[in-house]
């Protein structure tokens, strides 16, 4: 395909012809197949990457201006990386994990009037465990710093310690020892 054939192509794509986009996206759908294997977008499958790839095109097709001095391919290929970068940001992002994998205490054991209900029926020995647990529980966190606090929270809900590093900043050797003394600060209380 010669570059006036392409450029016509993109002229049609650009004024909806679906049969010039189908044309495009066959030749350049290898982009697609390559950052497939470059790259690991959780809950994205074959036919999710393909789809993202005829998305990418028929924008890349609207925006794209031939007297800038990018080839089309080029072009289509830098929208689609940014396109994958930008899907693994919003996989990754640290907040978005954090908010997925946080609960109270409450929800982790029941709700808070049936707890309730529980005690003025029958104080059992596992609502008195929790009301134990509870008050060491906030005793363990008022011992911590707001840096341990951090890093145990992200080291608890598996965010790797590269991650943690990133979030707050500092070393992986600082990370690592903030959550050793956390630990030590558990099994102090703990005793």
């Amino acid at each position: 395909m010669d570059s006036e054939e392409l450029n016509s192509y993109i002229a049609s794509a650009k004024n909806g012809d679906s049969d010039a986009l189908v044309v495009l996206f066959d030749k350049y759908q290898p982009v697609v197949y390559k950052l497939r294997q470059m790259y690991t977008v959780k809950d994205l499958d074959f036919e999710d990457w393909q789809q993202e790839g005829r998305l990418c095109l028929l924008l890349s097709a609207e925006s794209y201006q031939e007297d800038v001095g990018i080839t089309f391919g080029a072009y289509f290929k830098k929208n689609m990386t940014r396109r994958i970068y930008s899907l693994l940001r919003k996989q990754n992002a640290f907040k978005r994990r954090m908010d997925v994998s946080a609960t109270s205490l409450e929800n982790e054991v029941g709700v808070k009037e049936e707890l309730v209900g529980m005690v003025k029926e029958k104080p059992t020995d596992y609502v008195s465990d929790l009301i134990i647990l509870r008050d060491e529980l906030v005793t363990y966190c008022q011992c911590l710093s707001n840096f341990e606090c951090l890093v145990l929270l992200g080291y608890l809900t598996s965010v790797p310690l590269c991650e943690i590093a990133a979030m707050t900043r500092c070393s992986e050797e600082k990370v690592k020892n903030g959550i050793d003394r956390a630990r030590r600060k558990l099994k102090k209380i703990a005793e």
